[in-house]
This record gives structure tokens, C-alpha cells and sequence, in this order.
């Protein structure tokens, strides 16, 4: 449903308008965390993901535009990587902060237990 959106329009417009968009919504999730109100987050964090979703396919429908043909599955490679590497490093770190048994926690320097 979005993908077409971002085909009929210019990406760069779109994707700079939804990320002048979001700071609408960040600064109401300021404003509503500071005042303890739970409906208003939730509605700014609902705008918030609409204009994710609608900026999230733009990176990999305008990849075949910037790389020749031969370079686009390396590239189609490196941008899922770039994606998923974020996750996979957050669930290492996870995992060197997490109480071992008896609760003992191990020393990394730099890391604090999450």
C-alpha cells in the first residue's frame, strides 16, 4: 500500500516531508512525558509510525536509481544488513549485560546492565 505511494511521488520530497513531519510528533511525546499524559503519547507515537512507514521503503525503492545492475544485489545486501545490524548488535549487547547464574554479572567495560 505504501510502495506505490513512494513510486507516484518524488522520494526526496516525501522523505524529507516525512521527516520534517516527525518533529511534530517528537516534540509532542516531549510535552506529554513531561506531563505525565498517556493518551497524547500514544497519539504521537501512531503519527509517528505512519510517517516510518510511509519513509521506511524509500531507501530500497530508490536503490536500483543510484547503483548500476551489477552492483544491486551487493548493494540490495548491505542495505538489509545495515538494517538488521543495528538489531543483532543491540541483542549482543543484551546478551554480554544479562545477570549470568546466580545473578553475577559480567565486567564490560563501557556497557551498563540494561
Amino acid at each position: 500500500m505504501i510502495g506505490p505511494l513512494t513510486d507516484r511521488f518524488d522520494r526526496r520530497r516525501l522523505r524529507i516531508a516525512c521527516d520534517l513531519g516527525s518533529v511534530v510528533p517528537v516534540g509532542g511525546l516531549l510535552v506529554a512525558f513531561h506531563t505525565g499524559s498517556v493518551a497524547p503519547a500514544l497519539g504521537c507515537l501512531a503519527v509517528l509510525s505512519v510517517f516510518a512507514a510511509v519513509a521506511g521503503p524509500i531507501p530500497e525503492a530508490a536503490l536500483p536509481n543510484l547503483v548500476t545492475g551489477r552492483d544491486l544485489p551487493p548493494a540490495q545486501t548491505m542495505l538489509g544488513s545495515l538494517y538488521s545490524a543495528g538489531a543483532g548488535r543491540h541483542g549482543r549487547l543484551r546478551r554480554a549485560t544479562r545477570p549470568g547464574p546466580a545473578g553475577i554479572s559480567p565486567s564490560v567495560p563501557g556497557l551498563t546492565p540494561s
